[in-house]
Parts: structure tokens; C-alpha cells; sequence
């Protein structure tokens, strides 16, 4: 079992564990542990899902993919039926009934890994299309992506993004605004290799333009410039 296969069955125990079944159902009933939101059917984990609903859900539906587990009809349904008209995701929809407005907080990093997670799966390319379609429409003038539409490129919102267009088929060299490609902002981010912290990704620049290392950017711009997503393989080196 390689790397990817092994790190994902861990993944897929952990949220299976965590719910006997596709109905996700409250672990604990002490007030403590109860969420601020119902836990909607369909959806893994226990936890309050307002900032991960659809984050949480994309990585086990990845998982369980990763070790030839299909996923359940319902898990999958409650993934896209989070998807707003326009084709983005936000990090979780209580009220599907419900479209989404200028209020609905968008989010590049749950689109993406909802992207991944279903074109994984397969069957879904009106739901992928649409949502990369999004992702193309709200890309910086440097080439990245920030956490929200218009917010300044990070190295890991970019990087997910990167794997979304791959997960797609689209080369991400070639996805470009103002001449800049998600590469180029991948650069912008990247620590000189003659500092001391040569190699490292920074998560944004600081206010006067400085870079500091930042283990979650680094590790996420790795992913990023090999043009990898979320259930990239070990041993693969990177073109960019």
C-alpha cells in the first residue's frame, strides 16, 4: 500500500468511526458538545459544521475513494447540494432551500475541494464544470486565489485550486489573468533559496511586502507546484 493509499484509509477510519452510518448524529449530548447548527443527514462528523461543512466532507469522500470505498448516495447528494447557483460553494448551507445571496460568504478552498472529491468520484462534470467555471471568474490579477472572492492570494487557497483545475483536466499553466498564471503567484510566495528558510512558502506577505515561512503554506504550495491536489501520490516531483 503506498503513501497516498495508506495516509487515506487512516482518513476513511477516522470518519467512519465517527458515524456508524451516512447520518451524521451528535457523539455526545452533554450541552458542551452540542453544535450550534443540526447536523444535516448526509453529512460525516459530529462537530459544528458551519466553517467545514463542505471542507469535511469533500476530504472523506476522497478518502473513502482512495481505498475503493463508494461513498454514500446521501453523502455524495448532501456535497452537491451545497453548490449555489453561480457554481461556488460555501463552507456550509444550512438552508439549501434557500439561494445563495451577496451575503453567502464563497469559499475557494471548500469549491476546490469539493471539485476534487466529485471528479474523483465521476458522473459529476455539470457540477465541477460549474464550479470551476466560478473559480476561472474570481482569480487575482497575480494569478492566485485568496479564501474568499477578491481577497488577497494565499499560498493555500492557490494551491487548492491548482488541484481543482487538474482534478478537471485543465492545465493550470494555462489558466491566467493579467498574463499571470497560479504558478506565478506560487513564486510570488516563495521563501529565497539562499535564506534561511530557502524553500519555504509564505501564506500572504505581511504588510510592508516580508515573507515568513509558514508550515501549512509550505506544505500546501508543495502540492501546488507539482500541480497536484488533495489525493496526490508520494514520490511525484514537480515541473513548476
Amino acid at each position: 500500500m503506498n503513501f497516498r493509499r495508506s495516509a487515506a484509509a487512516l482518513a476513511a477510519a477516522a470518519v467512519i468511526g465517527v458515524v456508524a452510518t451516512p447520518v451524521a448524529q451528535a457523539a455526545d449530548p452533554s450541552p458542551s458538545a452540542t453544535p450550534s447548527v443540526a447536523i444535516p443527514s448526509g453529512l460525516y462528523g459530529s462537530g459544528d459544521p458551519t466553517y467545514d461543512g463542505v471542507w469535511r466532507q469533500s476530504l472523506a469522500l476522497l478518502a473513502q475513494d482512495a481505498v475503493g470505498v463508494r461513498p454514500a448516495g446521501q453523502a455524495v447528494d448532501w456535497l452537491t447540494g451545497q453548490q449555489c447557483a453561480n457554481g461556488a460553494f460555501a463552507s456550509f448551507r444550512a438552508d439549501t432551500a434557500t439561494a445563495c445571496d451577496a451575503r453567502t460568504m464563497l469559499d475557494t478552498n471548500a469549491t476546490s475541494a469539493a471539485v476534487q472529491a466529485l471528479a474523483a468520484l465521476g458522473g459529476h462534470d455539470a457540477v465541477t464544470g460549474k464550479a470551476v467555471g466560478w473559480l476561472k471568474s474570481v482569480q487575482n490579477k497575480d494569478g492566485g486565489w485568496g479564501f474568499g472572492a477578491g481577497s488577497p492570494s494565499d499560498a493555500n487557497s492557490t494551491s487548492i485550486v491548482i488541484g481543482a483545475l487538474a482534478a478537471v483536466g485543465e492545465k493550470p499553466a494555462e489558466v491566467r489573468k493579467g498574463g499571470k498564471s497560479p504558478f506565478d503567484a506560487l513564486l510570488g510566495l516563495a521563501l529565497p533559496c539562499d535564506g534561511k528558510d530557502g524553500g519555504a512558502f509564505a501564506y500572504q506577505p505581511d504588510k510592508k511586502g516580508g515573507l515568513a515561512a509558514n508550515a501549512d503554506a509550505t506544505a500546501a504550495g508543495v502540492l501546488g507546484a507539482l500541480g497536484k491536489g488533495l489525493d496526490a501520490e508520494a514520490g511525484e516531483k514537480a515541473a513548476a
